[in-house]
C-alpha cells in the first residue's frame, strides 16, 4: 500500500518527467525549423564558390582546373565534373558539367554543400571563360592565367 508521501512524490518525478520531455520536444521542433529556414536558402544543383585556372607555368605540359561546391540532396553524394565541349560564341566558353552521384549507405536526410575538382591536363587552350553547369545552375567565371 502506497503511503499519500509516495503517490505525492511519484507525482512529482512524473510531472518533472513531462515538463523535461515537453522542454526536450520543443527544443526539437525549434532546432528543425532552425534547419529548415537555413535549408530554404539553399537549392539542389546551386553552384557555390567557383573558381578556374590555367596553370601556364615553365616547362609544362599546360593544365586547367575549377573548383567549387555544389548542393546535394544529402551529405552521401559526390560531384564530378567533365568536359561538356566549348560554347559556339566567340571566343569560345569551356563549358564543364558537374553532375552529382549518389554514394552507397544511409544517410542523413539534410542539404549539403559538396565540394568538386575538374582538372584537365595537357591543356592548350586559350579560353578566357570556363561555363559551369549542374541541372539546375549555371554560372561563368574568368580563368585565372598563372604563369
Amino acid at each position: 500500500m502506497m503511503t499519500k508521501f509516495a503517490r505525492r512524490a511519484g507525482q512529482g518525478a512524473a510531472m518533472k518527467i513531462g515538463k523535461r520531455s515537453r522542454a526536450l520536444v520543443a527544443l526539437s521542433l525549434v532546432s528543425v525549423a532552425a534547419g529548415g529556414a537555413m535549408a530554404q536558402g539553399m537549392k539542389v544543383g546551386e553552384l557555390k564558390a567557383l573558381h578556374a585556372w590555367a596553370n601556364k607555368t615553365p616547362p609544362g605540359p599546360f593544365s586547367l582546373h575549377a573548383v567549387g561546391t555544389v548542393t546535394a540532396p544529402t551529405p552521401c553524394y559526390e560531384a564530378v565534373g567533365e568536359y561538356a565541349g566549348d560554347d559556339k560564341s566567340n571566343p569560345p566558353v569551356y563549358r564543364v558539367k558537374i553532375t552529382v552521384r549518389q554514394l552507397p549507405g544511409n544517410c542523413v536526410q539534410k542539404l549539403a554543400d559538396i565540394p568538386f575538382r575538374y582538372g584537365q591536363p595537357n591543356y592548350a587552350g586559350t579560353h578566357a571563360q570556363m561555363t559551369i553547369f549542374s541541372d539546375q545552375d549555371s554560372k561563368t567565371v574568368p580563368i585565372d592565367v598563372v604563369r
